[in-house]
């Protein structure tokens, strides 16, 4: 039986106390299979993940890149980065989760290429140490932009969902209007994944648009902001918003069976 290891998971803020050990098995920890904090399966989080120490301790410094007003959000609403050896370890206990790969790839990505997924209706972080490469597997690259760009999904579900409300999704259809008239369709296969309907294509943008202005996103989005201008200034008026404002917004949901990546 695997060990379970409450310090594999990262929490924003105190972590949730879990129920006390019984006394006739003090090891084994029975009380966890019932500890559902945010609807996370604690228990099975715990036992399922090989990631290293140092990839642990990576993930904890990417949390600390958070402004605070972003991270009251995310303490209030119930996230937690869960580092893994790679995207399996969190699909095997997350049955919610199709097996077939992520939103939006089709045949380019399966799992096996992710190094970062956000699930559990943006209460679950999961950033993978390891991904597979024409070479084989190897050490995910871009973690901080990685990280960022998830930890954007969480915002949006902890803001109710924002990138599917109206203001933003008018925001969307001011950039795309201007891509479609500027941009010719055989150049729009680079921006694919922002360009489908909602609400994958504005949850994405928003992710992005996040993590470019949390200061690293993908390496192909270094002109995000001039191929989305609107929905930029946007995302960027929001995460220098006060904590009052945002923490007024944020939702009080249990886990769903949606993922983002």
């Amino acid at each position: 039986m695997a060990k379970v290891q409450l310090s594999n998971l990262i929490w924003f803020g105190e972590a949730p106390v879990p129920p006390p050990k019984t006394w006739k098995a003090l090891k084994l920890f029975p009380t966890l299979r019932s500890f559902r904090p945010f609807g996370l399966k604690v228990k099975e989080l715990c036992q399922n993940s090989d990631a290293s120490e140092e990839f642990r301790n990576q993930c904890r410094e990417f949390a600390k890149t958070v402004p605070e007003n972003l991270r009251q959000v995310a303490e209030k609403y119930g996230v937690v980065t869960y580092p893994v050896y790679d995207i399996y370890e969190a699909l095997g206990w997350g049955e919610a989760l199709s097996h077939d790969g992520p939103r939006g790839h089709g045949d380019k990505f399966k799992w096996r290429f992710i190094s970062g997924l956000c699930s559990h209706n943006g209460h679950l972080l999961v950033m993978a140490e390891f991904v597979e490469r024409e070479r084989g597997k190897q050490r995910s690259d871009n973690l901080q932009g990685t990280f960022n760009h998830e930890f954007m999904h969480c915002i949006d579900s902890a803001l109710d969902k924002i990138s599917q409300k109206p203001e933003f999704l008018a925001c969307v259809a001011k950039d795309l209007e201007a891509i479609i008239a500027k941009v010719p369709e055989s150049k729009r296969i680079a921006l694919q994944y922002f360009l489908a309907a909602a609400p994958q294509g504005p949850s994405e943008i928003f992710a992005e648009c996040g993590a470019v202005r949390l200061g690293e996103a993908c390496f192909w989005s270094k002109d995000f902001k001039d191929c989305f201008p609107h929905s930029y200034e946007f995302v960027s008026n929001l995460v220098e918003s006060s904590a009052e404002t945002l923490l007024a917004l944020v939702c009080n949901t249990r886990a769903d069976a949606k993922e983002s990546a």
